[in-house]
């Protein structure tokens, strides 16, 4: 079996048995290997433009990552979506996807898996949508270059996750038992040094957007408000349509299935009559098996 055969067969598993924390990552990681894939075809057709790629690597991000201009995210809303799951550093990818699961795991152990796709994909919109407009509004703010990578989803999980038990206890290498609100206060505290110094600005405040939609997520829930429940339902619908249309072709191929057997039986039943009458003559035949060779002439 080769290499790539494996690797194959590992992801698919990974994606069909994993959790939604694990399809997650698991998705991010195929986007990674494709663009990375891009980035090494694409630069023979165009000049080099920084570490980025060639420009017709540029183009195609244009496309997919979320622009920090209002009126060209009209254009594309789409990337609302698609931007979150584009990374073009691998570090950037490693660092997201080990706290997406560090975080996201915690989570789910008190909540379950039924949120964690919401909270995802809310925070990354939300994140989005909070860089984009006060880059779009704000004087200041270098409106250039748009938004990528998982971050702002994964800062909604961590808020979500210490909003849900502040007090969970985690062991740190260096530092021993730390409380999980402790090292997401850090990480926001981080974050807003960064947006009050213009450093790293756009991500940063994708990061805070994101953390406030897991924080009001989950207070929402604690109201008894599930945010996820629209999202959980479209996606169980999802799958009793696709299960429908397989139960369908099962029953369509069974029903053809009986009447084939049914057909072969009456076959065999005319040629058992008809032997009959070959070797002793039709007054051989019962009263019943001539009714039934009438009733297959008269068919």
């Amino acid at each position: 079996m080769s290499l790539i055969q494996t690797l194959k067969e590992d992801l698919s598993a990974a994606f069909k048995n994993g959790s939604t924390l694990i399809q997650l990552i698991v998705i991010n990681v195929l986007v990674f290997l494709f663009v990375t894939l891009l980035r090494l075809i694409l630069p023979v057709s165009g000049d080099s433009e920084g570490i980025l790629g060639s420009l017709p690597f540029i183009k195609v991000l244009s496309w997919i990552a979320a622009p920090l201009n209002a009126l060209d995210f009209i254009q594309k809303p789409y990337t609302i979506l698609s931007y979150q799951f584009i990374h073009l550093d691998p570090l950037h990818l490693l660092g997201n996807m080990v706290f997406l699961y560090f975080f996201g795991s915690i989570l789910e152990s008190y909540v379950g898996n039924k949120k964690t796709l919401s909270l995802y994909l809310y925070g990354g919109i939300f994140g989005g949508l909070t860089s984009m407009l006060v880059c779009t509004f704000i004087p200041n703010a270098d409106n250039s270059s748009p938004i990528i990578g998982a971050s702002a989803s994964v800062a909604a999980i961590a808020v979500a996750t210490a909003a849900v038990n502040p007090r969970h206890s985690v062991r740190m290498m260096l530092f021993g038992p730390v409380q999980i609100y402790v090292l997401v206060l850090i990480f926001l505290l981080l974050n807003i040094i960064s947006v009050s110094s213009y450093l790293n600005f756009s991500s940063s405040l994708s990061h805070l957007g994101g953390a406030v939609l897991g924080y009001f997520f989950i207070d929402q829930s604690k109201k008894g408000n599930d945010l996820s429940s629209w999202l959980n339902k479209l996606i169980e619908k999802t799958k009793i349509l696709f299960a429908h249309q397989k139960l369908k072709v099962s029953h369509i191929d069974h029903t053809k299935k009986t009447v084939s057997e049914e057909t072969k039986k009456r076959n065999e039943k005319i040629e058992i009559v008809l032997t009959k009458i070959k070797r002793s003559g039709y007054d051989s035949l019962s009263k019943e098996e001539k009714d039934y060779l009438f009733q297959h002439n008269k068919n």
